[in-house]
């Protein structure tokens, strides 16, 4: 029998609900209490999130750049496809939201505020979405539809899965 992710399906439903709120949150806070209360929901964030995909893909080796595009961007997606599609789509999520994160870091680290504040906006949009992928991911993996409570468009786009910091 399988272990349940970290806990029930409406715990990791409410956890993730949560977390992308708080990163939300941090806008309301001056930028030294809003930088440390973002790392730590940042943290708990991506680890429920890679909990839900080592469960999903134990034996998962890292996905390289390439096969997240080939697989996310230039394939045409069948239905015999659509467990590929989540294993690349939830790990290119992980990625892109820890390269995001690592981007807050060195511009708080530098005392960049513009760059500070265009990557928290991309983290809070990637957060916003996250639920949506997994609401899909959810119904593809466990044949169980489950809600966040909102939606936004349901795709990610290639500025916010290579954004890179510039040189």
């Amino acid at each position: 029998m399988k272990k349940e992710p970290l806990g029930d399906l409406q715990g990791l439903i409410k956890n993730v609900k949560v977390l992308s709120s708080f990163i939300h949150d941090a806008y309301m806070l001056s930028e030294n209490e809003r930088y440390g209360t973002l790392e730590t929901d940042f943290r708990l964030f991506h680890h429920l999130i890679k909990g839900l995909y080592e469960y999903w893909f134990p034996k998962a080796k890292k996905c390289t750049d390439q096969d997240i595009v080939n697989n996310i961007f230039y394939r045409t997606l069948q239905e015999k496809d659509l467990k590929i599609w989540v294993k690349y789509s939830i790990s290119c999520l992980l990625d892109s939201c820890e390269r995001v994160f690592n981007n807050i870091k060195e511009a708080k680290e530098s005392k960049n505020i513009d760059a500070f504040q265009g990557e928290l906006n991309l983290l809070y949009d990637m957060a916003f979405e996250a639920p949506i992928l997994l609401e899909a991911a959810v119904k593809i993996m466990e044949k169980k539809k489950i809600r966040f409570g909102h939606s936004k468009r349901s795709y990610t786009t290639a500025r916010e899965v290579y954004n890179r910091p510039l040189a």
